[in-house]
């Protein structure tokens, strides 16, 4: 019996040494480990494992990379690389290196790896059918996950950007850049100083075509962001087994007639028609509501905050957005391109002067569109030291009636056949630029203009369309003038 103890000791002891040497086991890269086109491995004393068919190569111990170098590099197609859960770490210096770069390669695999203190966790470089799952990226600065190229599938990878520690260094969770077609499944996106799950663009390329399912983005500043310069890179399928901060997202693409539901924690509308937006509360996404190509819907009675863009509307027509509460945090409140016969009415803009940059906060930014109607709208006076913005870009045949702007500074350039009247204009700025044509700043008498607290010291001694009669009648007896123009 004592001999039996002594060889359970043993083995006790010697199974203790197997599990702590799999742990702590390290290998100190001073150069980049890649895995040429040919199938072997430089530096060939890498921990790394290859099958005698050059197609499963497997970490067999940690890997910790000198600064400003790449992780690992592959070259090969058609192969995968095993983490069987080690760690890839990163110096953490800020260069743009990578963990694991795969360059524009076919048919890869990376999967069972942990990534952490790199500037891109797991880069795919272009290439197509690459495989990343299974992983763990932690703490890289710039991107968990960055994918280019096309038809990858990107499957139930953590990506947080704090460590364990709680140290938070990562800006973005999952990037797609200019990358179409791809899947992108069972995602969780933790945390980040930025983007969850980004969908963006390169040069004139979007992000278009690709799947989404069940990916969960939890308490990353915008959790999700999409944007693209052509309508039709818009088209994603994305349904609402996908969640921001618990909520369903609501990406729908040519659909009609319908009402988004009230649980939506984020909601797109592409190529959409008789869509109803109605008493939601949205925050912490790249766009509150996105609208794009879509026609006859309306957005009503929703509380917004904590977005870049809390409404876009591109390129669509009859639009109505009102009765909405939108509270800036960083950039714009209402955004319309490339629109048409639209009305904003009776939305309130407020902005958090103290978080945000007090220099880029706009309440409306209307570009390139036409037929539209500004009416009973917001905008409060009450910052000390702010004056908010209202930017309208080659627009034509506008009408702004009836609203209330505080302290804010309004800017046009290349504007034409613009109606300004019964607004009430409080310490209200306006600069003109480009070639600006035909404003009305005035519906005739006895209707009158605009109410303007910058007028000091006239009277209201006379009335009459010439006001050249005598007896007073609510209008100033001189006109107003505004960027030179009498109004």
């Amino acid at each position: 019996m004592k001999l039996n103890r002594i060889w359970i000791l043993i083995l006790v002891i010697a199974t203790s040494s197997f599990v702590s040497a799999h742990q702590v086991q390290k290998a100190f890269a001073l150069t980049t480990i890649t895995i040429k086109s040919d199938g072997s491995i430089d530096p060939p004393s890498a921990p790394i494992a290859k099958t005698p068919d050059n197609v499963t190569y497997t970490l067999t111990g940690n890997i910790t990379s000198d600064e400003g170098v790449t992780g690992i590099v592959i070259e090969k197609d058609y192969i995968t690389l095993d983490g069987v859960g080690y760690t890839l770490q990163g110096a953490h210096a800020g260069q743009a290196v990578s963990g694991v770069l795969l360059n524009s390669v076919t048919g890869v695999t990376v999967r069972n790896l942990r990534v952490v203190f790199y500037r891109y966790g797991i880069s795919v470089n272009g290439g197509k059918y690459n495989a990343v799952w299974g992983n763990t990226l932690v703490a890289n600065s710039q991107s968990g996950i960055s994918v280019g190229g096309s038809n990858h599938t990107i499957y139930g990878n953590i990506v947080n950007a704090a460590n364990e520690t709680g140290y938070i260094w990562g800006q973005d969770g999952i990037v797609l850049v200019a990358s179409k077609y791809n899947n992108i499944t069972g995602n969780t996106v933790i945390g980040h100083t930025l983007y969850g799950i980004d969908l963006d663009m390169y040069g004139l390329t979007g992000s278009s075509n690709n799947i989404l399912r069940n990916n969960v983005m939890i308490g990353n500043k915008y959790n999700f962001y999409v944007y693209n310069g052509n309508p039709s890179d818009y088209w994603n399928d994305i349904d609402k087994s996908n969640t921001v901060d618990g909520k369903p997202m609501y990406y729908w693409v040519n659909q009609q007639d319908r009402t988004v539901p009230t649980d939506a924690g984020y909601v797109a509308l592409v190529q959409c028609s008789g869509i109803t937006v109605q008493d939601l509360v949205l925050s912490k996404n790249e766009q509150g509501i996105l609208l794009i190509s879509t026609s006859s819907s309306t957005v009503t009675n929703c509380r917004i905050s904590q977005s870049y863009d809390a409404i876009y509307c591109g390129w669509s027509n009859g639009i109505t957005i009102s009765g909405n509460y939108i509270f800036v945090d960083d950039y714009r409140g209402i955004s319309m391109v490339g629109s048409s016969n639209c009305i904003v009415s009776q939305n309130t803009v407020v902005f958090n002067e103290e978080q945000a940059d007090r220099f880029s906060l706009l309440g409306f930014n209307l570009a390139s569109c036409n037929n539209l109607i500004i009416t009973e709208n917001t905008i409060p006076s009450d910052y000390a030291d702010y004056q908010p913005k209202l930017y309208l870009n080659g627009c034509n045949n506008a009408t702004f009636t009836l609203n209330n702007m505080g302290d804010v500074k309004m800017f046009f350039y290349n504007d034409a056949n613009m109606t300004f009247v019964h607004n009430n204009f409080l310490w209200t700025e306006f600069q003109f630029s480009g070639t600006n044509q035909l404003y009305s700043w005035d519906a005739g008498y006895p209707s009158g203009g605009n109410y303007w607290d910058a007028v000091f010291g006239d009277t209201d001694a006379f009335q009459g369309p010439g006001q050249n009669e005598t007896g007073s009648d609510g209008i100033w007896d001189h006109p107003f003038s505004v960027g030179g123009r009498l109004c």
